[in-house]
């Protein structure tokens, strides 16, 4: 076999070796629960300085759900368009959007050099065969939730994106409507003027509404279909719930995937920092189209799906209750030459943080990888903490404790 060969089959197997060690370091949360609520007015020692909380536009913790705020500002436009669709056919190899988009950033690019990207990677790399315990000091001690998803916003790049958020144009088009006999499928694709069009499934019950709402985020070489099939996304609707699946592009490993992913790098982004952007933008559309009117709004993960959800539920309040099966540790290479979508270095040192979803006020499930014990407990879950007389209580209690289960337990 040629010498070429050999190199692209070993480079390959060292890509797919990192996304099994590296993509979904699936471990449970640190368990903290007894642990006192951190000091809001307390700003820790993390040898980084950082300013006020960012304008992130979210309702705040607290609020009943008829306090949220207006969804008469939201720029949303929803049509029929049932001849549109991707402008690419494999969700692989959808990369268009991601090039445009950092033809779009401009000063907001944070340049990051070859060289700086891999004494960095090689540095964490040591970090992680030395079990985390070698070049890099983890930060592991409590702090502010707000400090921690400044941290998050900005070590994504995010903040310019959220900026004038709701104002900013959103069109949804419903591509696809399918009645089943236990739901209607409407299949929908979003545009974005900085991240272009990705899709997403929408099930509804067959019955009038509103109904609490679910956001599913599948994991890697997954999308909303296979969700529906394979993770028991079709027996949401029969639940009483609405489930809105996205389907996230470049997500699938390979070269594809490995060459978004150090381009973002390279210029300040990550393509978790896309994975972020677009879940919000689903977030957006549900708020406008009022489908829950009352009820919550939950978040579901499946492998890599629950290492975005994790980051999300630091920096979004608009969740009500959050179901995870996967943590990670935000950086996927052996090698500092192949990366996974879910590698944002600075990110690395706040891993057991973030993964300590302990912490915060959202009601959190923890369930086994790949809901292994089919989905009883996350539809117990869902329907105490989204169903609207339990919503009301949940939020009027906010900032008493954390609230984590596991496996259904408290």
């Amino acid at each position: 076999m040629p010498r070429s060969a050999l190199a692209i089959k070993f480079v390959i197997l060292c890509f797919y070796f990192a996304l099994g060690i590296v993509l979904c370091d699936c471990r449970p949360a640190v368990d903290k629960n007894q642990a006192d609520t951190p000091d809001e007015n307390e700003t820790p020692s993390t040898g980084m300085e950082y300013p006020n909380p960012l304008p992130i536009e979210n309702p705040g913790r607290g609020e009943k759900p008829a306090e949220r705020k207006s969804t008469a500002n939201l720029n949303v436009k929803v049509e029929n368009d049932y001849t549109a669709d991707l402008n690419c056919e494999d969700l692989c190899s959808c990369v268009g959007d991601y090039y445009n988009f950092l033809a779009l950033t401009g000063k907001n690019v944070k340049p990051v050099s070859e060289e700086e990207l891999a004494v960095q990677s090689l540095k964490i790399i040591a970090n992680i065969k030395s079990n985390h315990r070698d070049r890099i000091t983890l930060i592991d001690g409590a702090i502010p939730r707000w400090l921690l998803a400044e941290i998050i916003v900005k070590e994504l790049n995010l903040g310019f994106l959220l900026k004038d958020f709701a104002a900013r144009p959103l069109t949804v088009k419903i591509i696809r409507e399918e009645p089943r006999p236990d739901f209607m499928m409407r299949e929908l694709l979003f545009q974005d003027p900085y991240v272009g069009s990705f899709k997403g499934l929408l099930l509804l019950p067959n019955s009038p509404g509103p109904f609490p709402v679910v956001i599913a985020l599948p994991g890697h070489s997954s999308n909303a279909e296979d969700f529906c099939d394979k993770y028991h996304g079709h027996e949401f609707p029969e639940h009483g719930f609405a489930i809105l699946i996205l389907d996230y592009r470049v997500m699938c490993g390979g070269n594809s995937e490995n060459e978004v992913t150090r381009l973002l790098l390279h210029q300040g982004f990550s393509l978790m920092t896309m994975r972020i952007y677009e879940y919000l933008l689903a977030m957006k559309y549900l708020q406008f189209a009022n489908l829950h009117d009352g009820y919550g709004i939950g978040l579901i993960g499946h492998s890599g799906g629950s290492v975005v959800g994790n980051l999300l539920y630091w920096i979004n309040d608009d969740i009500d209750a959050y179901v995870s099966d996967c943590t990670g540790v935000y950086f996927g290479s052996t090698d500092a030459v192949t990366y996974n979508d879910e590698t944002v270095p600075n990110l690395y040192r706040y891993f057991p943080l973030i993964n300590d979803l302990t912490s915060g006020p959202t009601p959190v499930l923890m369930e086994p990888y790949g809901y292994e014990k089919k989905m009883n407990n996350v539809f117990t879950f869902f329907e105490k903490n989204l169903k609207k007389e339990n919503l009301n209580r949940a939020l009027q209690s906010m900032g008493s404790g954390p609230l984590i289960l596991e496996n259904g337990k408290k």
